[in-house]
């Protein structure tokens, strides 16, 4: 790692926006999948996505892998669903630790 550097982790939550600093720049993001691996409802008066929705951030952030939370039901889907989209999506369990390349 180059004198400088930080490695970056965004946490999103509720389908919030990738803030203006954090584009391109995070080493991985973590977002919320609440509606599992189906889209969020058009008219859903949430904000809440599906993983469709969650991976769209990914590459916005520049995320080298993005980790799905927040989904009562159907975490493995989720996530596979999410994988077709964004290959480096994981689903983290209590007492995991992500490892992350750190920015070239």
């Amino acid at each position: 790692m180059t004198a400088g550097a930080e490695t970056r982790v965004i946490f999103l939550g509720t389908s919030a926006a990738v803030p203006d600093d954090g584009r391109d720049s995070a080493c991985l993001l973590i977002n919320e999948a609440s509606y599992g691996p189906d889209p969020a409802p058009s008219d859903s008066p949430s904000l809440y996505s599906g993983a469709p929705e969650a991976v769209r951030a990914a590459p916005e952030a520049g995320a080298g892998r993005l980790a799905l939370i927040h989904c009562p039901e159907n975490r493995q889907s989720a996530a596979l669903a999410a994988r077709a989209i964004f290959p480096e999506t994981f689903w983290p369990e209590e007492g995991d630790t992500a490892v992350v390349a750190a920015p070239r």
